[in-house]
């Protein structure tokens, strides 16, 4: 994967976590979007961490619907992938 400022400024990994999780006020998600929409490399990164967090959700709701566990996880692989 190619190296983005996440890698070196540890506020700017804050500002996607916070962003990632919704934590953000109005003002700073707009900021924090017009710098992803200036920095494609960045916007691909946060785009993929945003997707696999929605897969995780997803995968962390099945197995509390089924009362699984982890061992679970290998047999669900093929819903995972093709739930995107």
């Amino acid at each position: 994967m190619e190296s983005t400022a996440f890698d070196e400024d540890v506020r700017l990994t804050h500002f996607l976590t916070d962003y990632l999780d919704e934590k953000m006020g109005k003002g700073e998600r707009n900021a924090f979007e017009e710098y992803l929409e200036n920095n494609p490399v960045e916007r691909k990164f946060a785009d993929k961490a945003q997707k696999g967090m929605q897969k995780l959700q997803w995968l962390g709701k099945k197995l509390k619907e089924n009362n699984k566990t982890a061992g679970f996880i290998a047999e669900e692989m093929t819903d995972l992938k093709n739930h995107r």
